[in-house]
C-alpha cells in the first residue's frame, strides 16, 4: 500500500468538523467487540490516513497509542 491509498479517507476526515466525534464513536462502537489485534489493524490504517483520525478512534476505544511506535509497529498499544 502507498500513501495514495489513504488520500480519500484523509480528505474526508479534514472536511468533517462536528462529525469527527460522531464518526470516531460510530467506528469505535463497531470495533468494540472485535479482538484487539483487529482493532489495532484498523487504527494503523486510520493512522496512515490521518494521525488525528487514529487518535480519535483510539480514544473512543480507550486505547492509548504512541504514534511514533505505530508507524513501525501496529501492535504498539497500551490498554
Amino acid at each position: 500500500m502507498s500513501q495514495d491509498d489513504y488520500i480519500q479517507a484523509s480528505n474526508l476526515w479534514h472536511i468533517f468538523s462536528e462529525e469527527k466525534n460522531r464518526t470516531a464513536q460510530a467506528i469505535a462502537g463497531a470495533l468494540s467487540g472485535a479482538r484487539q489485534d483487529i482493532q489495532m489493524r484498523h487504527l494503523y490504517h486510520f493512522f496512515q490516513a490521518d494521525v488525528d483520525y487514529s487518535r480519535c478512534v483510539a480514544q473512543a476505544l480507550s486505547i492509548e497509542i504512541d504514534p511514533c511506535m505505530l508507524q513501525h509497529n501496529p501492535q504498539a498499544v497500551t490498554v
